[in-house]
């Protein structure tokens, strides 16, 4: 939790950084450590405003810290991204509320200023994954993350493109 906090915070800061670009929420995650079940913890980390294109609009940002691993047949780097039950929340977050759902990945510490950031939209991210299973539940890796590679000076501008491409 710790460290998926301070890359939330690195990334809050990038954002909070460009004019063009409002945080609307940031998700608390108040709660978490004692177990009391709070429902918009579930919500993706922050709900952005781009306020520098036509018509304002919002999509959010879910950042997740990792660390690149392999698993035992392969040589290939892989990232845990996601469990599958938070895919679904996300999923469906993005189809009741009809905003796009970008996941924001941070590998290779120090999580407050990681060494490769990578930036999808959920499906498309999803599409290049495969689903595997650990002692403690079912989660989705990226097989291959590189596509998705962004640089901490154009991830902004990367989303503001994703975004203007979704409602033009």
């Amino acid at each position: 939790l710790v460290k998926g906090r301070e890359f939330e915070i690195y990334c809050a800061k990038i954002f909070d950084a460009d004019p063009g670009v409002k945080i609307k929420r940031w998700t608390p995650d108040k709660g978490i450590s004692e177990n009391i079940d709070v429902e918009n913890n579930g919500d993706p980390d922050f709900l952005l405003q781009i306020i520098s294109l036509e018509n304002c609009p919002l999509v959010y940002v879910e950042c997740k810290f990792a660390t690149p691993w392999t698993f035992s047949n392969s040589d290939v780097k892989n990232i845990k991204w996601s469990a599958y039950y938070q895919y679904k929340r996300y999923q469906e977050i993005r189809k009741r509320e009809g905003v796009e759902v970008l996941m924001l990945l941070g590998v290779d510490a120090p999580a407050s200023s990681p060494q490769g950031l990578y930036l999808a939209e959920l499906f498309n991210l999803k599409s290049q994954s495969d689903y595997r299973k650990d002692h403690k539940t079912n989660f989705i890796a990226v097989k291959s993350a590189e596509q998705f590679r962004v640089s901490k000076n154009s991830l902004v501008n990367d989303i503001k493109e994703f975004v203007s491409l979704e409602f033009t």
